[in-house]
């Protein structure tokens, strides 16, 4: 009686303990599973991650490129329309002076100068012959500048000091706040590119009046621009609603 007694009891005393493994190992491989399920998760986040940036990489620098070569935005103090012929953008000075590169382009100059003003300016801050080509584009309609120029220097070493002294310059010749910018030109380089961009534009048109026109000098002293090779045609000029 006794014996049948003990063989019970220690029979469910092994059932309590294998019930009791199964329960731990089965709470192991839940824990396991778990862990699995995580990691395969992020594995999965960051394949993806990759996937999506290796597929808009191409796109992004497209667009990034697009932007980079987008015309300057106009001043906000003059008319937005800009002449078909100007364009610029940044890169290193190191670089473009090592290219030969004499053009730059000023920006944030008050709206009421004008190119001979510009031309003062720049002889009085000591860049007296240093320059051959000048070019204020003016707003037709407002008879006001648009806020930029591009002068072409002689020499890179002049363009690059150039760029140096007038970078954040603001000892305007009229009552001004701005601070002027000065970057290197990208589309044109050089006199001949330059009277080449500019000598059939509709601005040298003979009802342009010349205060309005490119401007190119020899050691220091105007001299005319040479002539068109092709027909030139009137500039159109944008009416205001009033």
């Amino acid at each position: 009686m006794h014996d049948e007694l003990d063989f019970s009891l220690a029979h469910r005393r092994a059932a309590h303990d294998n019930a009791l493994l199964s329960h731990v190992l089965m709470q192991r491989e839940y824990a396991m599973l778990a862990q699995q399920q995580m990691t395969w998760q992020l594995e999965t986040q960051l394949a993806l991650k990759n996937v999506w940036s290796a597929a808009w990489k191409p796109l992004r620098e497209k667009r990034c490129g697009s932007i980079a070569g987008r015309s300057m935005t106009m001043d906000s103090e003059a008319s937005t329309e800009v002449p078909s012929c100007d364009a610029s953008s940044e890169e290193s000075e190191d670089e473009l002076v090592g290219q030969g590169k004499h053009t730059v382009m000023m920006r944030n100059i008050p709206n009421n100068y004008t190119r001979d003003m510009l031309a003062q300016l720049v002889n009085k801050h000591g860049f007296a012959s240093t320059f051959d080509l000048i070019y204020l584009p003016v707003d037709f309609a407002s008879k006001a500048a648009f806020g930029y120029a591009f002068l072409n220097f002689t020499s890179s070493a002049h363009a690059l000091r150039f760029q140096k002294h007038f970078g954040g310059f603001r000892q305007w010749d009229v009552p001004s706040s701005k601070v002027c910018e000065v970057r290197w030109g990208s589309t044109h380089q050089g006199l001949d590119a330059n009277i080449d961009r500019y000598r059939n534009c509709p601005v040298m048109h003979p009802s342009v009046a010349d205060n309005f026109r490119p401007a190119i000098y020899s050691d220091g002293v105007r001299i005319p621009f040479p002539p068109p090779t092709q027909k030139l045609h009137a500039p159109k000029v944008a009416t205001r609603r009033q």
